[in-house]
């Protein structure tokens, strides 16, 4: 099992995932990532809190950035959103 940690990152910095959860398979923590931003998305609406550059970084123990998921791209496709290699 790997270990995958979940940052959340904005023009205000990155908001670490210092525990990580461990997963099987890689699609298991992209599925995690998809969920975590959703979860965001409705926080951030909530409070009124403009949506545009946030995201949900999952790395790896190192630190090295495996996948990024812009919250703005949850809401424009839900079903298939597009990961980045960066936020």
């Amino acid at each position: 099992m790997t270990n995958y940690h979940f940052n959340v990152v904005d023009r205000q910095g990155v908001i670490p995932d210092e525990e990580g959860t461990n997963f099987r398979f890689f699609s298991q923590a992209l599925t995690e990532a998809k969920d975590s931003a959703r979860d965001l998305a409705k926080q951030l609406l909530a409070n009124r809190t403009v949506l545009l550059e946030q995201c949900v970084e999952i790395t790896d123990d190192s630190g090295r950035v495996l996948a990024a998921l812009p919250v703005m791209e949850v809401l424009r496709h839900p079903n298939f959103p597009r990961f980045q290699h960066q936020c």
